[in-house]
């Protein structure tokens, strides 16, 4: 018989050592942590005890941290497609990127840029550039090649 470390036994002193995990450190070859406690109530606790520790320090950065992180995500991948643009031309011959757009996709990548801007996967991202055609606005429009 042993006593647990939690809260979650205090009507019961004493468990039964089958309840405990081995451990071969310890003086008596069993942990602290009945298993109960350690699957349930002690790793809950440690992450709550962790978060509230972060948010204590600094609340609004670790948020304002998280948004600079996607802002800055989603740019990089806009950058590659703008990118990409640069360096394609229109059947017409046109080759500003500014003029260019992505005829609709055939395959099930989706259009570049709306997956830049959703944040997507770079994964996703280049597969939907592989697979994208690339015409200027007048040719679209006209619904040419």
């Amino acid at each position: 018989m042993k006593e647990c470390r939690c809260k979650i036994h205090e009507g019961e002193r004493l468990i039964p050592d089958d309840r405990f995990a081995k451990q071969s450190a310890s003086a008596d070859g069993l942990q602290a942590w009945c298993r109960t406690c350690k699957h349930r109530a002690w790793p809950k606790e440690r992450r709550n005890a962790r978060r509230r520790q972060v948010r204590a320090e600094a609340p609004e950065q670790t948020r304002e941290a998280r948004r600079e992180w996607v802002r800055g995500s989603v740019l990089s991948k806009l950058e590659e497609v703008a990118g990409f643009l640069e360096g394609h031309t229109c059947t017409c011959g046109e080759s500003s990127p500014m003029a260019l757009v992505f005829r609709e996709p055939a395959g099930p990548a989706g259009d570049p840029v709306r997956l830049a801007k959703e944040n997507a996967s770079w994964v996703r991202v280049r597969a939907a550039l592989a697979g994208a055609s690339v015409v200027c606005r007048n040719c679209a429009a006209k619904g040419g090649p």
